[in-house]
């Protein structure tokens, strides 16, 4: 599923859609502010789609820029016609067969219909790993896409199709050997429960004759053959081990799909997009060795200890009082810039900003700034022992109870706090008012980590660290992929044993290139299914 339609049954059905939204036109008029440039509607049949795309003009305008609320509701639209669409599939189906039902979904970079609501009509969820598509061509973005998909549900899932080989439609790229190995390990520490590698066999014609599966176009056995038959051996001897893992989470991003519409309608600043902010922020986390859950705004925070809303650029009232409550009995919130500018209906709410959570974070954002070529902005602590950056947009914060973590450092603001910290109830809100670089999140994250209690790591930037344990214990086992093509010593703070390797106790884990290791702590009994 995916794209967005702008024909003329498209437009009647949208029209359809907003009359069971908001039941009259003065309603409408009103929630979309349709006074502003003279847009009020005086029949349903005024209303069209909205344009299709926008000509870019000089300082920041686009030539056919929509009502933002216009847009946000059509973008909604088309999501909940995939969602129904999906939903008289599965209805059809399940006239005649209880077989579970899935959809292959295309990761977190997708973002044209809400996963959220796709996921509620499903019996588990699936997706479509091709690594060498990354356009980071690194491990973050399978990671992030994994952990997406498993927190629509906070359940395993399957990889529908698993990259095996060179893959491409008119242009051909290659995974590196070894790597067939890594990315299936990543798939399996961060919670598949099942993995299909796509293709069993080259197709001799069509498109996709350069999609390389598990055999070429001849049929004949062959080096993709071997590897897979030694993988599923090596996964074989551990799975007594492995049976019943998950991912163990110590902190959740939450992400919005109504912000990230929005932010697509109105983007502010090249350094806010949501799935850029989601993406910075999340991979502080990791980088760190914190496992992290990917969470809708409104799930259930209480078992997290830090709990981080990158671009909740949209809020409500009830969202607002549940992050309050998060924080009250004790949590950590982390919000980051342009928080909580929008209501639901895309307008700016007639209060001071961050609208509804002013008390919670005990700031107002009172000026920003926004350069689109401006060299990064330093930022100092507030105790003098670490510098940082923010980079094309800057807040100005007026605390009313907050104290200062990071200072401006330079630029208008200089000597003002740039991030934030309030205490709140018994727990605190953190505020970063700007679009802060990664060094300064991972250092930002570290002393959060540190205060909350959460054990980090050190770990060379190419190498992931996944946590994960069985539900009914204490002990972790830990995942080491190394995504580079050189070998990656990691230094540990206690001894561990490799259940890949030899399983001498050691504190120090050598990764050979595109490596893997699978840690049991030393003199810690971890369960195992017989």
């Amino acid at each position: 599923f995916g794209g967005r339609c702008f024909c003329p049954r498209c437009a009647v059905a949208f029209r359809d859609w907003l009359r069971a939204r908001y039941g009259s036109l003065a309603a409408l008029n009103e929630a979309w502010g349709t006074v502003f440039w003279s847009q009020t509607y005086g029949a349903w049949d005024e209303i069209d789609v909205p344009p299709s795309g926008s000509v870019p003009m000089p300082g920041g305008f686009g030539g056919a820029a929509p009502s933002p609320a216009h847009a946000l509701d059509y973008r909604r639209f088309i999501s909940d016609s995939y969602v129904r669409y999906q939903r008289l599939q599965i209805e059809e189906i399940r006239r005649t067969s209880d077989a579970p039902i899935t959809h292959n979904m295309m990761g977190f970079g997708f973002g044209d219909i809400d996963y959220h609501a796709l996921a509620q009509d499903l019996d588990f969820l699936a997706w479509d790993n091709y690594p060498v598509l990354n356009h980071s061509d690194g491990w973050l973005e399978p990671a992030l896409s994994c952990d997406a998909i498993r927190g629509l549900k906070n359940t395993p899932f399957w990889v529908m199709e698993q990259q095996v080989g060179p893959l491409g439609w008119e242009v051909i790229r290659s995974p590196r050997r070894g790597q067939l190995r890594l990315h299936t390990f990543q798939m399996i520490a961060h919670g598949a429960e099942a993995i299909s590698y796509f293709r069993w066999r080259s197709a001799r014609f069509g498109t996709e004759q350069h999609w390389y599966g598990i055999l070429d176009h001849d049929g004949r056995p062959n080096r993709r053959l071997r590897e897979v038959t030694e993988l599923v051996q090596e996964v074989g001897a551990i799975a007594p081990l492995l049976e019943g893992v998950v991912p163990s989470s110590q902190a959740a991003v939450i992400y919005d799909y109504d912000s990230r519409f929005a932010l697509e309608i109105q983007p502010t600043n090249p350094a806010l997009p949501h799935t850029r902010a989601v993406g910075a922020h999340y991979g502080a986390l990791r980088q760190l060795g914190l496992g992290v859950d990917l969470r809708p705004p409104m799930a259930d925070l209480s078992e997290y200890s830090l709990v981080v809303a990158p671009s909740l650029y949209m809020i409500d009232e009830p969202l607002a009082a549940h992050l309050k409550a998060y924080v009250q009995n004790g949590g950590v919130l982390v919000l980051g810039p342009r928080s909580a500018f929008k209501d639901r209906t895309n307008a700016v709410p007639e209060r001071p900003l961050p609208a509804w959570l002013d008390d919670l974070v005990g700031l107002e954002v009172s000026d920003i700034s926004s350069f689109i070529d401006m060299p990064p902005v330093r930022l100092r602590s507030s105790d003098g022992s670490s510098e940082g950056d923010f980079r094309g947009w800057f807040e100005e914060l007026s605390p009313t109870s907050a104290q200062a973590l990071y200072v401006y450092d330079e630029y208008d603001y200089a000597g003002g706090p740039a991030i934030t910290s309030n205490a709140f109830g018994e727990g605190r809100a953190v505020y970063v008012g700007g679009a802060a670089t990664p060094a300064t999140l991972r250092d930002l994250y570290r002393t959060l980590a540190s205060d909350a209690g959460l054990g980090v790591f050190d770990l060379p930037e190419e190498v992931e660290l996944v946590r994960v344990k069985k539900p009914d214990a204490d002990a972790e086992l830990l995942f080491l992929l190394n995504y580079s093509d050189r070998e990656q010593l990691v230094e540990l703070p206690e001894e561990w044993c490799d259940q890949l390797g030899a399983g001498t106790p050691s504190r120090t884990v050598a990764l050979a290139p595109y490596g893997v290791a699978l840690l049991k702590p030393v003199g810690v009994a971890v369960p195992v299914e017989q």
